[in-house]
């Protein structure tokens, strides 16, 4: 059922740039894989888990839309004459704290079983 992932080359065999891995699953385990994420989208949803800030992997919610919003908060400051600091987002939709994530998992009672090795 786990995907099996191995080093395929692109073309040029000898070049070590040209590999990358590439993820073997059976039909039953792309299916799976479907119905778990639709059943834990609609958890999330129903217990109202993440807030309206969190833009990441959520439909209908891409980053353009965040700096979209992000720049409307800004503007609107500024037309306030109010104090405003900037962040610098940086490939945030790339960096996820995985330790974190697990324990927040467990919080609300999603208990990943999930291996390190």
């Amino acid at each position: 059922m786990y995907p099996f992932a191995g080093n395929t080359p692109l073309s040029h065999h000898h070049l070590a740039s040209n590999y990358r891995p590439i993820s073997i699953t059976s039909v039953f385990a792309r299916v799976f894989e479907k119905i778990l994420k639709s059943a834990t989208v609609k958890y999330v949803g129903a217990k109202a888990i993440l807030p309206d800030e969190e833009f990441g992997f959520r439909a209908d919610r891409s980053s353009e839309t965040l700096m979209l919003s992000t720049l409307e908060d800004w503007t609107k400051a500024l037309d306030r004459r109010s104090n405003l600091d900037i962040v610098y987002f940086a490939k945030t939709f790339d960096k996820a704290p995985f330790n974190e994530l697990i324990f927040k998992l467990n919080k609300i009672g999603l208990h990943p079983r999930i291996k390190n090795g």
